[in-house]
């Protein structure tokens, strides 16, 4: 057929190749797949969007250049086994090809108008509505609802036999569903799609990405306000608006709302899967893919800065050279003590705060700043023991700690061990080296107990423990 048929379809707006060949073959007369062969090639060739295939289709259509790219454009060309480049962006396939065909049945009822017969030939399948991240028609405020599901895509995508059947009921209003204001990612996903404009700091992201992230962190979110959510098939649209209401607003918004979902968690074992839910599991499985880079980087971030990470552990695919925060837990494991006493100690010590409003496992502190205290604690000893390396007596010990001439590293009521052994043996040895013989040194403990504290060494008294 080297010219063009004389019965032939107009493209609608944002229509799939297949769609279009569909039509073309109902007004023929013909089923799509011998209607292809008719037109010189097998069905296969046109479900993969085969150049040859697509430039006779185009031919017989009389189509121009423009109008058939857009066809195709709005029907996602392959790019390897798992890829396709749909809108000029690079999709996934399973974004598209799902064997549930979705559609606006308002769409479709403009389509048909007043005809009466054959309104599947005037039905047209847009682009978008096979995208799994659109939810709305934004045209006609009508939630994309589900028409047929068929396996085998050589009779999925032929509309027009699908559409055969359903035509009454779509006409009829069986379909039809209450309508709804688009939302803010309903309009951006829309205008993206329409002309790649995008006036957010996801311009510069990956279409694909951005609506995965937006739907999994917005999941996340709304596990934390269950009042705020309905359940049904209304779940997945409000995760995406929830996500997008952070996203769009940059970088640093998201980064604090990932520091919030942190803190709101609860748990003494609390992990970061629990926090961000399956978000943590797609930026896992996706760390080949650099479209997802720039929010595997942030949420990275988060967790290195929230979550007490051991050295040399793995996340999202980078391992952590040094450890960066502990816990009590953490750090009490690593040195082999109690986690209460670890967190009575580093309470003292300013480490952490005395009233934490932070879940346990989220009770961090900076693990480089404290570690010399946590190797002072496991020699730490109690009364009797600091006594016996003193030679000193408990009055004389109860007065140096009363002066704050030593201290113990903390002053919990129950802690049995709060000396630090080499505190007390520096201050025998400073007091010795100020004595002629060793037999008069607690001459001066005893005018220290006395009262006669004239005669500790300068600065001694104001001595801190580090």
């Amino acid at each position: 057929m080297p010219f063009a048929l004389p019965l032939r379809p107009l493209p609608a707006p944002r229509e799939t190749a297949l769609s279009f060949l569909s039509r073309f073959a109902a007004m023929n007369a013909a089923e799509m797949s011998d209607f292809s062969i008719d037109l010189g090639y097998q069905i296969r060739r046109f479900l993969e969007l085969d150049t040859a295939a697509l430039d006779r289709l185009a031919e017989a259509a009389g189509l121009e250049p423009a109008i058939r790219d857009d066809l195709v454009s709005w029907t996602g060309v392959p790019a390897d086994d798992v890829r396709m480049f749909y809108r000029d962006e690079a999709f996934v396939l399973r974004a598209q090809r799902n064997p549930v065909i979705r559609g606006c049945p308002l769409c479709l009822r403009e389509d048909a108008g007043a005809t009466l017969g054959r309104p599947e030939r005037l039905m047209a399948m847009r682009g978008d509505w096979l995208l799994s991240s659109v939810n709305l028609c934004c045209r006609r405020h009508h939630p994309l609802v589900p028409h047929w599901k068929v396996a085998r895509p050589a009779e999925r995508f032929d509309s027009a036999a699908r559409l055969r059947d359903l035509a009454p009921e779509i006409m009829a209003g069986a379909f039809d569903q209450p309508r709804s204001a688009p939302t803010d990612y309903d309009l951006w996903l829309d205008t993206r799609l329409e002309t790649g404009q995008d006036p957010t700091w996801l311009a510069g992201q990956v279409v694909y990405a951005v609506t995965t992230i937006c739907e999994l962190f917005g999941m996340a979110l709304l596990k934390h306000r269950p009042l705020e959510t309905s359940r049904g098939d209304r779940q997945e649209a409000e995760a995406q608006t929830a996500g997008f209401a952070v996203l769009s607003k940059g970088e640093a918004a998201f980064r604090e709302a990932l520091q919030d979902l942190a803190r709101s968690s609860s748990g003494k074992q609390i992990a970061p899967r629990q926090a961000v839910g399956k978000l943590y599991v797609a930026l896992d499985e996706y760390l080949t893919d650099a479209a997802f880079d720039p929010f595997r980087t942030m949420l990275r971030d988060c967790i290195l800065e929230t979550w007490p990470v051991a050295a040399g552990e793995r996340v999202l695919d980078e391992v952590l050279p040094a450890r960066r925060l502990h816990n009590p837990r953490t750090a009490a494991n690593e040195i082999g003590v109690s986690t209460k006493l670890v967190e009575q100690i580093l309470t003292d010590a300013g480490a952490l705060p005395a009233a934490d409003p932070r879940p346990f496992a989220l009770r961090t502190f900076d693990a480089a700043e404290y570690a010399w205290l946590l190797a002072e604690i496991p020699t730490l000893v109690g009364r009797g023991d600091m006594l016996a390396a003193m030679g000193a007596t408990e009055a004389q010990l109860r007065t140096l700690r009363e002066e704050e001439i030593i201290r113990p590293l903390t002053n919990h009521p129950r802690g049995k061990a709060p000396w630090r052994l080499a505190d007390g043996l520096a201050l025998v040895a400073e007091l010795h080296s100020l004595t002629q013989t060793g037999s008069t040194r607690w001459l001066l403990l005893g005018g220290a107990a006395a009262g006669e504290t004239a005669h500790w060494p300068a600065g001694r008294r104001d001595a801190e423990c580090h």
